[in-house]
């Protein structure tokens, strides 16, 4: 019986050994970097993926700015509101994925950060008609 996929072409595909215990380690050391932004931490029995809960959009934005290299996307949630997710790809672990989720609420006002500019496109307009409506209604009362 032949095999579905030929995978002998992946072979030269170096393989990450990450120290369980180092993996541990530094992504304690990382969420110490945000204090009181991480809700929950999961590290694989293999160390070579990484999940953190965050507290909110706020937190998670901390995140995005201080690693730089991120990427991510939103998605809808039953109820309302949006889940997100960021990957990062962090120096001090080389070899680990490290997935951020953090979900915000369906009438939630997000924050005006890179972050959401990013994975929003549409709030940057959003913002704009927010802000002159509220100097309209401020030179209203002047």
């Amino acid at each position: 019986m032949t095999a579905l996929v030929d995978v002998s072409v992946l072979r030269w595909l170096p393989a990450v050994e990450v120290d369980l215990a180092a993996a541990r380690v530094a992504v304690a050391g990382l969420t110490a970097r945000v204090p009181g932004s991480v809700l929950d931490v999961n590290v694989s029995s293999d160390g070579r993926a990484v999940s953190v809960q965050v507290v909110d959009v706020a937190a998670l934005s901390i995140w995005f700015d201080l690693f730089g290299r991120a990427a991510g996307g939103t998605s809808s949630r039953d109820g309302g509101g949006m889940a997100w997710h960021v990957r990062l790809t962090v120096p001090e672990l080389p070899g680990v994925r490290i997935e951020l989720t953090a979900v915000s609420g369906e009438f939630e006002v997000l924050p005006r950060t890179a972050l959401v500019r990013a994975m929003c496109p549409w709030m940057p307009h959003r913002w704009a008609v927010e802000d002159r409506e509220a100097a309209a209604w401020a030179r209203r009362a002047a």
